[in-house]
């Protein structure tokens, strides 16, 4: 018998997923970003932001994670923190690939924040 269901620490958790693609849905991701948040109180605990396509594997970007985490929601600039996250990536073929990069991020951030 089931007497209690507790479920995490009433954070709020987003999360955002975006790929670009030459040819379609099917086809694999020229560039992609995954962003995870944990928000309580309108306050980022925790944040993750992983680019796919900016090197031979993906890129886990913590100076862009450290701008968000422990600030509020608020004071996020998704535009900023696009710029720090691929200032380190190294497309493998063209400098295209930073820019499609950066808009990745941008609108990641604003699907994962949007709570």
């Amino acid at each position: 018998m089931v007497c209690a269901v507790e479920f995490g620490t009433g954070a709020f958790t987003g999360q955002a997923f975006e790929k670009f693609t030459v040819r379609g849905a099917n086809d694999f991701a020229t560039a992609s970003v995954a962003v995870t948040a944990a928000v309580k109180a309108g306050v980022v605990s925790d944040c993750r932001i992983v680019l796919g396509g900016a090197a031979l594997r993906p890129v886990r970007c913590l100076d862009a994670e450290s701008l968000v985490i422990a600030h509020r929601t608020a004071e996020i600039v998704p535009d900023d923190v696009a710029d720090v996250a691929v200032s380190g990536a190294r497309a493998p073929d063209s400098a295209a690939r930073i820019d499609v990069l950066q808009a990745l991020v941008a609108r990641a951030m604003t699907r994962a924040f949007a709570v």
